[in-house]
């Protein structure tokens, strides 16, 4: 919903719903407070006449118009005619009494077109029982059903969306005007429920700081440790959680924690979170620290499932693992036990309880975990890299459906913080460069010959068309 925001200093624009680092931007942007009493005034909403007519040219709590637009985000095309005629009939704008309207759809149909009852009566009843099997509804009497509403509906509302008739469906206040009820509105990692004095505050991870500071408002307290702290995620492993039990409970450092972790495994993605599973599994990592140099390294290793002995490695490595062009018929005079011991002794691998391990990399942070399973690391000797600037990187991608790669090569534009200073200087360096031969050193006050002086040298002496320094 693209709604047009009036402001003491004009009018702006904010695309509803969204997440809260959109609205930490929008409130920043027009230099106003961002809290759980923010209010703002609806001046056009865009391109959805409806919404125009109930919102424009009133204030309502953002906050609230957020959650309002997420529930209307997750209501079908019936459901929405049937909130926008439920508003006009109560001629309504309180944005509480909005947000309870569209948990209560299915307390009210809205008829436009009479001229099938049958189908319009079963489309009722459907309304009213939310769900029925297709010979029960196959079976019913539409058209009946339809003048047993209409006899209860002595009065019904005519809207400019139809004909409103109440059914037998009790409504609810689910939204107190308080604290916002549960609901998703887009994939999350999880939810954190905040409860205090028999009231809950829910936050789906990630969560932004501010969304933090908004539940505590709500539910009156400053301070995380004042509450009862509650995480549901199926994505949080058993070593996760371990790590989280060794934080004092209902703290801002579990808070902080679980945060954390949630973007972590965002980053990671839904692809690559059973490989995590296996991997932290198998390091058993006890702090968050030794968590976050797993995830830093994630890519370094490589686990073979169900690999507990050298032949199952060699068998593995010759059979399975696509590298060898395997006859089956040679198996017999084949040493798989003899091939994976080889390979064990030039690898970085152990052998755990879920299979084998292998690690590539070089990061001592992981050493102790991998001590642990009997992978040791040998400290490395620091050594000084000379790079030139700008960078440049070969990268593979892959192209076709057969999965073969293509060598790309490209100069690297996003530099790493702790090489922005050294970027900065080489383009400066760079700059001056122009006109000049290779990498001679610049004296402080280099003689310029003109290219008029230079054409009167002899060629052996001009190395160069737009002047020289000497």
């Amino acid at each position: 919903m693209n709604i047009r925001i009036k402001t003491p200093n004009g009018l702006t624009g904010l695309e509803l719903p969204c997440r809260e680092e959109k609205i930490a931007e929008f409130c920043k942007n027009l230099g106003i407070t961002n809290n759980s009493k923010t209010e703002v005034t609806v001046d056009y909403v865009y391109l959805n006449d409806r919404a125009n007519a109930l919102l424009s040219g009133r204030n309502y709590n953002l906050d609230k118009l957020n959650y309002l637009t997420k529930r209307l985000d997750s209501l079908d095309k019936s459901e929405l005619t049937t909130f926008y005629a439920v508003a006009y009939s109560e001629k309504t704008h309180d944005i509480d009494r909005l947000i309870n309207h569209t948990f209560n759809t299915h307390c009210y149909s809205v008829v436009g077109d009479f001229s099938d009852l049958e189908a319009v009566g079963k489309d009722m009843y459907l309304t009213e029982q939310q769900a029925v099997s297709a010979g029960v509804l196959e079976k019913l009497n539409g058209t009946a059903y339809f003048q047993s509403v209409i006899e209860s509906n002595t009065n019904p509302t005519v809207t400019p969306y139809g004909i409103l008739y109440r059914n037998k469906n009790e409504y609810e206040q689910v939204y107190d005007g308080s604290y916002f009820p549960y609901y998703v509105w887009e994939e999350n990692m999880g939810t954190v429920t905040i409860s205090k004095d028999g009231f809950n505050e829910y936050l789906y991870l990630p969560f932004a700081e501010t969304e933090l500071a908004k539940a505590m408002e709500r539910l009156g307290t400053t301070s995380v440790t004042e509450c009862q702290i509650t995480l549901e995620s199926d994505l949080f492993n058993d070593e996760m959680k371990n790590i989280l039990q060794n934080t004092d409970e209902n703290s801002q450092e579990r808070m902080d924690c679980i945060n954390h972790m949630a973007k972590k495994i965002e980053e990671i993605g839904d692809n690559e979170t059973p490989y995590l599973n296996n991997l932290t599994a198998t390091l058993r990592p006890q702090t968050l620290r030794d968590l976050d140099a797993i995830l830093k390294s994630a890519y370094e290793f490589e686990l073979f499932d169900g690999i507990h002995t050298e032949e199952d490695y060699g068998r593995y490595m010759i059979i399975d693992s696509g590298h060898f062009e395997y006859d089956e018929n040679l198996e017999e005079y084949i040493d798989f036990e003899k091939y994976g011991s080889h390979r064990l002794k030039w690898e970085k691998g152990a052998f755990t309880d879920q299979g084998y391990i292998l690690y590539h990399g070089y990061n001592m942070e992981l050493s102790e975990m991998l001590s642990e399973i009997g992978i040791e690391l040998e400290s490395q000797e620091s050594q000084t890299l000379k790079l030139y600037m700008p960078l440049r990187a070969t990268t593979y991608y892959d192209e076709n459906d057969y999965g073969d790669l293509y060598q790309v090569d490209c100069e690297i534009e996003d530099y790493p913080e702790e090489l922005a200073e050294q970027k900065a200087l080489a383009e400066e360096f760079s700059s001056l460069k122009i006109g000049y031969r290779g990498d001679l050193k610049f004296k402080s006050e280099p003689k310029t010959i003109e290219i008029s002086e230079a054409l009167q040298l002899r060629a052996s002496e001009a190395p160069t068309m737009q002047g020289f320094c000497y």
